[in-house]
């Protein structure tokens, strides 16, 4: 058990030092603490409650007309863009450390 429990603890070194982590993890502070950026992310989950409140009533479409125009505007910063691109990249890693797991402890089931 804890060679299982070592080499868990391996693996979360080996993201923490992944270039997928530390990535993310600049472009996530250079969101944070971005005004604009956070202006508009607020924003965003403003009206997303709306759109929530609203959709019994059908009364969103404007709504979500200016969710997208917001989104578009996030798209206008380029440490937006890197921080999304390395979500996905961190999350792929994710995926498949998660994927591995499951295989390992599917194998041992068998």
């Amino acid at each position: 058990m804890n060679n299982i429990l070592d080499d868990v603890i391996d693996l979360k070194k080996e993201i923490i030092d992944s270039e997928e982590y530390n990535n993310y993890n600049k472009y996530l502070n250079k969101i944070e603490s971005n005004e604009e950026i956070n202006s508009i992310v607020n924003k965003i989950k403003e009206l997303q409650k709306k759109v929530v409140l609203y959709e019994s009533n059908h009364i969103y479409n404007d709504i979500d007309d200016e969710i997208n125009t917001l989104f578009e505007k996030l798209k206008e910063y380029e440490d937006y863009n890197m921080y999304i691109k390395y979500s996905k990249k961190l999350n792929e890693l994710l995926s498949k450390v998660q994927n591995n797991f499951q295989n390992y402890f599917n194998s041992l089931m068998s």
